[in-house]
């Protein structure tokens, strides 16, 4: 039976935890690019020390919005491509609200959120987390802190995975411990199922979403700082051991894929013999998983009546039985009659307006995935045009990677960063969030940054380059 001694100190915990949000906004007024690192820590508070006034309002979402009004003061700085194509979503997001006017306040009424007003709200939500991602990009550009933020980046989630070992150790071993998440009931320690950490995120697929993020964050911290030691590879070790721990199916099959990639494609040397670095690194990676499966093994003790267990193999066997029932190359398997939904209803060319979830459905109720969530908002045009501006993202970091004139460590960094956004962007077939989640936002931003910045130096002959180490002038180059 697991189970922890819960300390819920709320709503007290809020009101300490606002206040000193604002002493240090206070204290470092003077300072703009402490204040950014503000904004960073507050990427992990998801589902921490929310406010609900009607919606919830999350500390990231406030610290974005002072971030805004820092890089307002500066001039946004964002290739005219990327503001164009999310220009025109915008564009696309109204037009389908207004066209889709007579859901509004069609819900049922005992769902208080799906109301008249839902779709105004999800579309400034739109707006403030574009302007966030202008805003990251624009303050990276304006301190040339791009190497200090993958440091900050990479304590950041291996504190989040300490964090997160930390509570399943409390649920195993029924240890003291203060559940940050005021919104949310701690159903994952409930009952005889092994306990699944989820720090300070709404479920544990969203943490692992963002370990993902965080992770490259660290691989690129390694090559600017050139860190090999021991303590970055435990360290690493961890935040790895987190993603496997959470038991998330997709976060697994997403590991398969990306793992594979990583060992095969990674920028190597010119002259080096890629034959013994690839034994090299499959041994290391064999030989963690077989250290992690010998202690699973062990552990469980796997037997005939594992579905009746109530040990570690219950959630093992309920979690992988399925897998196949569950999820598809599209993700979910509901995921295609959402869209049939959609279509049947004649609202496939522009959705049925952001926002417009519950008062479509008659309910509160999430989607499959951030895919299924764009397309029944904006429909095919959106969808489309959403699906271009995350394609030019990818694209451009795959060129700066596969172009033969760019240097080792602009092409790991590109490498590095294409893998972790595509594993975020493949672990979104399994859950929505494109309306709420910053770190989604500012890993755009941080994607877009590098492909602009870490490209070879002939194409930024005309251009001020800003690497993280220092600056050039094209006179320099």
């Amino acid at each position: 039976m697991f189970g922890l001694k819960e300390i819920y100190l709320y709503p007290y915990l809020n009101w300490v935890f606002y206040i000193f949000l604002v002493y240090l906004v206070i204290k470092f007024k003077s300072n703009k690019e402490k204040l950014f690192y503000i904004f960073i820590i507050s990427l992990v508070l998801e589902s921490a020390f929310i406010v609900d006034v009607g919606f919830f309002v999350k500390v990231n979402h406030i610290a974005g919005i002072l971030l805004i009004f820092i890089a307002a003061r500066f001039g946004f700085k964002i290739p005219a491509k990327y503001i164009l194509l999310l220009s025109l979503f915008f564009i696309i997001a109204v037009v389908s609200i207004l066209v889709n006017f007579d859901l509004a306040g069609l819900a049922t009424i005992d769902v208080s959120r799906a109301n008249f007003m839902r779709p105004v709200i999800q579309l400034t939500q739109f707006s403030i987390l574009t302007l966030i991602m202008c805003s990251v990009i624009t303050l990276l550009k304006k301190y040339n802190n791009f190497k200090q933020t993958m440091h900050f980046m990479h304590w950041i989630s291996v504190i989040v995975a300490l964090y997160a070992t930390y509570e399943v150790a409390s649920c195993v071993f029924h240890l003291p411990f203060i559940n940050l998440n005021n919104d949310l009931p701690s159903y994952w320690y409930m009952g005889n199922v092994f306990p699944r950490p989820r720090s300070t995120f709404y479920e544990p697929i969203n943490l692992n979403n963002f370990q993902f993020f965080g992770i490259a964050c660290s691989l690129i911290y390694r090559q600017l700082y050139h860190k090999n030691d021991i303590t970055f590879w435990v360290a690493f070790l961890l935040q790895v051991l987190v993603l496997i721990g959470s038991f998330s199916r997709s976060t697994l099959l997403v590991l398969a894929v990306v793992l594979p990639l990583m060992l095969i494609f990674y920028p190597q040397k010119r002259g080096r013999d890629i034959f013994p670095f690839l034994l090299k690194q499959c041994g290391i990676i064999v030989a963690v998983l077989f250290v992690v499966f010998f202690i699973v093994i062990n552990f469980t003790k796997f037997s005939s009546d594992s579905k009746n267990s109530k040990r570690m193999d219950q959630i093992l066997y309920s979690r992988m039985q399925n897998i196949s029932e569950q999820l598809s190359i599209l993700g979910r398997k509901n995921a295609i009659n959402e869209v049939m939904d959609l279509y049947h209803d004649n609202r496939i060319l522009l959705g049925i307006g952001i926002g417009n979830g519950p008062n479509w459905r008659g309910t509160v109720s999430t989607f499959s995935s951030m895919y299924n969530q764009i397309f029944i908002y904006t429909g095919i045009i959106g969808f489309t045009i959403f699906m271009l501006f995350l394609s030019l993202i990818l694209f451009a970091l795959f060129r700066n990677y596969f172009i033969s004139g760019n240097t080792l460590i602009n092409r790991r960094i590109n490498f590095t960063f294409f893998v972790g956004l595509l594993a975020m962007l493949t672990q979104r077939l399994s859950f929505a969030g494109f309306l709420t989640d910053t770190y989604l936002w500012t890993a755009f931003a941080v994607g877009i940054y590098i492909e602009q910045n870490f490209r070879p130096l002939y194409e930024l002959s005309g251009e001020n380059i800003s690497c993280g180490f220092q600056k050039r002038t094209p006179r320099e180059l």
